[in-house]
C-alpha cells in the first residue's frame, strides 16, 4: 500500500512533518483515513485580498492511494524551479507514477482524495490597533466644527495633520500588500475619509469668507447711518450762518435747542445701539467704554 501527496498549486517551499498515518475506518466500505501534516508557502491566482486585512487563501491538496504493483522508487514529488525574472524563484511540486485520473477501467483502480482548506489571515493587529486609531482620528477631525470660524488657521492645521497621518497609514498598508490591479476595501475607506477631511477644510474656508463679507456689509451700513445725521447737522449749521446777526439773536433759545441734533439721531440708529459706540465727525468708528449713548461726542 503506497500513499503520496500532490500539491496542485505553485509553492515556494514545501515539506512534510512526520509520516503519513492511514487508518481503516470501515473494512467493508473500504473507508480509509489519511492523516498527515505538511508545511508549504503557496502562491495562488485565487488569493482574495478584497477584504484586507482579512486575506483569504484557498489551499488545495490531493492524496492518492494505490493498490497496483508500482515500485516505490517510481513514486515521488517532481520539483521544477521557475524564475519570474524579478529575483523570485518558485517550485512546482507534483507526484508522478501514482494514479491515472482519466483511466477508470484499470484492473487495480486508484483512489484519490482531494482536500481543500480555506485559510484566513490573522489580522488581529489591524483590528485592534490600526482601525480604531483611524476611526479616532476621524472623530477628532469632525470635532473641529465646534471651533469658531475665526479660528480657521487652527482648524486647517488640525485637519491637515490628521489627513497626512491617514495618508501615511495608507502608504504603509500598500507596502505590505501584493501587487494587485484593483482597489481593496481599506484603500477605498481611507480615500473616502481623506475626501471628507478635505471637504471639512473647504467648509471652514468658505464659512470664513462668508463671515468676512458679512462684516464688510455691516460696516458699510453703519457708515451710511453715521454719515446721514452728520450731513443733516452740517446743513443746518450752514443755514444758521446765512441769516443776519439780528435774526440770530431773536432765535437765541430756539437755536441753542436745535444746535446739535446729532446725538439723538445717533442714539436712534439700531446698528449703533448694537455696537454700543458713537461716531466722530469724520465718520470713523470710535468705541466708548460707557453705556450711555445720549452723551454728545462733539
Amino acid at each position: 500500500m503506497i500513499t503520496a501527496y500532490k500539491v496542485i498549486r505553485i509553492v515556494a517551499t514545501f515539506g512534510t512533518i512526520g509520516g503519513t498515518k492511514i487508518d481503516c475506518l470501515d473494512g467493508q466500505e473500504r473507508l480509509l483515513r489519511w492523516t498527515a501534516m505538511y508545511r508549504a508557502t503557496v502562491l495562488q491566482s485565487d488569493v482574495d485580498v478584497g477584504h484586507f486585512p482579512h486575506d483569504l487563501h484557498h489551499v488545495t491538496a490531493q492524496a492518492g492511494h494505490s493498490e497496483s504493483s508500482v515500485q516505490e522508487s517510481d513514486i515521488g514529488l517532481n520539483s521544477m524551479e521557475i524564475s519570474l525574472g524579478d529575483g523570485s524563484r518558485f517550485a512546482i511540486l507534483e507526484t508522478h507514477s501514482l494514479w491515472n485520473d482519466h483511466n477508470q477501467n484499470t484492473h487495480h483502480p486508484d483512489y484519490i482524495l482531494r482536500v481543500s482548506v480555506t485559510a484566513l489571515r490573522e489580522s488581529g493587529y489591524y483590528d485592534q490597533n490600526i482601525v480604531p486609531l483611524v476611526a479616532l482620528l476621524n472623530v477628532v477631525a469632525v470635532s473641529v466644527l465646534t471651533f469658531q470660524d475665526s479660528d480657521l488657521f487652527h482648524r486647517a492645521l488640525i485637519t491637515l495633520n490628521i489627513a497626512f497621518v491617514e495618508m501615511s497609514i495608507r502608504m504603509t498598508a500598500d507596502s505590505h500588500l501584493p501587487s494587485v490591479g484593483y482597489q481593496i476595501r481599506l484603500q477605498r475607506i481611507l480615500n473616502e475619509w481623506f475626501v471628507i477631511l478635505m471637504m471639512l477644510l473647504l467648509e471652514g474656508m468658505l464659512q470664513r469668507l462668508d463671515r468676512n463679507k458679512a462684516v464688510e456689509r455691516d460696516f458699510e451700513e453703519i457708515e451710511a447711518e453715521c454719515l446721514l445725521p452728520l450731513t443733516t447737522w452740517t446743513k443746518q449749521q450752514q443755514q444758521e450762518q446765512q441769516p443776519p446777526l439780528s435774526l440770530n439773536r431773536k432765535r437765541g433759545a430756539a437755536g441753542a435747542a436745535t444746535a446739535s441734533p446729532m446725538p439723538k439721531l445717533v442714539a436712534r440708529s439700531p446698528m449703533l445701539q448694537q455696537l454700543g459706540g458713537v461716531y466722530s465727525g469724520s465718520g470713523s468708528v470710535r468705541h466708548k467704554k460707557h453705556n450711555s449713548l445720549d452723551a454728545s461726542p462733539f
